[in-house]
C-alpha cells in the first residue's frame, strides 16, 4: 500500500520522485530519499533532523558522500514545530535550561527504530551495516539511541547534540562494546557546552565504544571539515 501512496503522489505531482512514505509503528513517515543503492545488503543510513527543522536539513547539512555504495534516507519528525518545520518531542527553553518529558523521548527513539526496521526490509540494505547520524535535537537523540536500540546500528554520529543527565538513566545494553560513535561539536555552539562532550565521551568509551571525539570553530552547525571527517569515519565502518 505505501508504494501505491507514493507512486500516486509522484504521478499527480504532490512532492518530488526522492519524497516517499514508510509506515512504523502505526503511522506514516515521511522521509527524503537522498541516496539510494540499488544492490542489495548495502549499507543503510539514516539521517535524523533538528528542532525545527525537516528532512531536508540532512541533504543539505549533513551532505555526507562515503566511499562505499550505501542508501542515505532522512525521516522527517512527527510533531509540528510552532514557528515551522517539525520536531521529535516538544522542548520547553528556561534560561540555559531545557525541559522535556522522558515519556516522549522514547516515543521518538522507538519511532526512529521502528523506521529502520522497515527501511532495512524496503531497501534490501544490510542489517549489519546501519549507521544513525543524527544534527542537533536528532544528535541530542542519538545517544539514547545507543542505549535503547544499540543492537539495531554498527555506528552512530552525535552532531550538535546535547548530552543531558537524563541520558544516563537509559538502560544501558550489553551489546555496544565495539560499536562504533563519533561526537562532533562547535566551540562557539551555544546550545551544546564543552563539558557535556567531555562525559559524552567518556560515558560511552567506558561502556566499550569505540568513540571518535572531533571539535571544530563553528557555531551550531555543521561545517564542510566536520563532513569531511564524517565521511573519513564512515569509511572506516561501511
Amino acid at each position: 500500500m505505501t508504494a501505491i501512496i507514493d507512486w500516486a503522489a509522484k504521478s499527480l505531482g504532490f512532492r518530488n520522485k526522492n519524497e516517499k512514505v514508510l509506515r512504523a509503528n502505526g503511522q506514516k513517515v515521511p522521509y527524503l530519499e537522498i541516496r539510494a543503492s540499488d544492490r542489495p545488503k548495502q549499507p543503510l543510513i539514516i539521517g535524523v533532523h533538528g528542532f525545527g527543522a525537516n528532512e531536508s536539513q540532512m541533504q543539505t547539512l549533513v551532505n555526507i558522500s562515503p566511499k562505499a555504495e550505501y542508501t542515505y534516507i532522512a525521516p522527517r519528525a512527527p510533531h509540528p514545530h510552532p514557528t515551522g518545520g517539525f520536531m521529535w518531542f516538544g522542548i520547553e527553553f528556561d534560561g540555559q535550561n531545557a525541559r522535556f518529558d522522558n515519556q516522549r523521548v522514547a516515543e521518538a527513539l522507538d519511532l526512529i527504530d521502528a523506521f529502520i526496521e522497515h527501511a532495512l526490509e524496503r531497501y534490501d540494505a544490510d542489517p549489519e551495516r546501519v549507521v544513525l547520524v543524527g544534527y542537533s535535537q536528532g544528535g541530542m537523540l542519538s545517544f539514547p539511541y545507543l542505549l535503547r536500540h544499540g543492537s539495531r546500528v554498527a555506528a552512530v554520529a552525535a552532531l550538535a547534540g546535547s548530552f543531558t543527565e537524563e541520558t544516563r538513566a537509559w538502560q544501558q545494553s550489553a551489546a555496544l562494546s565495539g560499536k562504533s560513535l563519533f561526537i562532533g561539536y562547535g566551540t562557539k555552539d551555544p546550545l551544546v557546552q564543552p563539558q557535556e562532550m567531555f562525559q559524552a565521551k567518556s560515558f560511552f568509551s567506558d561502556l566499550g565504544l569505540q568513540v571518535t571525539y572531533k571539535q571544530y570553530p563553528i557555531p551550531h552547525v555543521v561545517s564542510q571539515q566536520e563532513v569531511a571527517d564524517i565521511n573519513s569515519w564512515l569509511d572506516t565502518i561501511l
